[in-house]
């Protein structure tokens, strides 16, 4: 299901016995377009920590208990390799990581190459970035979509000139983190000509349609 990240941002995180801690942001990869790590912040239980989880432990959400239920036990997300947060992420923390929770190398099986250390980037910190089209700035991005069925990092809400609008995150073509923007491969007029996105509405299959058909873009299903 497509899910707001900012609705997921808080969500108690269960695991197998017991309830650890809270969501505090997600981790994604700019080069695939998918969450790489849930951050999560275990509160009381291991002051001034943070857990890196892939999202290969992770269940779908359960957006009416607001919780997330992750395939570890405490004993496990307990002894973890500890790793900052606050710092990019090296090749070498994933090999830590993916040896200590036995999960798989992503990025041994892509069809893109991806040269040196993973590109993460937080989605607490890509909202709020300005959007710059080919010819000009649009808007800002004010949320992420994210499909809790594979993770991928699906769309971007979009304020612009007082409505919001979905861009899918394909359409990238640069992100900025020294200015705060993104540039997409798109004209200004066509992004503030796009359909009115309602966040109150779930995300189908038709307002997706209606969406890659106003751009011209070719359907990702």
């Amino acid at each position: 299901m497509l899910r707001h990240a900012k609705d997921m941002i808080g969500f108690e995180l269960d695991a197998i016995d017991e309830q650890f801690g809270k969501v505090k942001d997600f981790f994604f990869d700019d080069v695939i377009w998918a969450v790489r790590y849930l951050v999560a912040d275990t509160q009381k239980w291991l002051p001034g920590r943070e857990v890196l989880i892939s999202p290969t432990s992770l269940d779908r959400a359960d957006e009416h208990n607001e919780k997330l239920r992750v395939e570890l036990t405490k004993d496990k997300i307990k002894d973890s390799p500890p790793i900052l947060s606050d710092r990019p992420v090296s090749r070498q923390d994933e090999i830590i990581l993916t040896k200590y929770f036995g999960w798989t190398n992503w990025w041994e099986n892509l069809t893109k190459e991806v040269k040196g250390d993973p590109n993460l980037r937080s989605i607490k910190e890509v909202i709020s970035y300005g959007v710059n089209s080919l010819d000009g700035q649009v808007g800002k991005i004010i949320d992420i979509v994210i499909d809790d069925a594979d993770w991928t990092v699906r769309y971007m809400i979009v304020e612009s000139e007082g409505k919001k609008v979905l861009l899918a995150l394909d359409w990238i073509t640069e992100i900025n983190e020294k200015e705060n923007k993104i540039l997409v491969n798109l004209m200004s007029d066509t992004v503030r000509d796009a359909p009115v996105y309602d966040p109150e509405r779930p995300i189908n299959r038709i307002i997706e349609t209606e969406v890659f058909d106003h751009y011209q873009k070719k359907y990702y299903w």
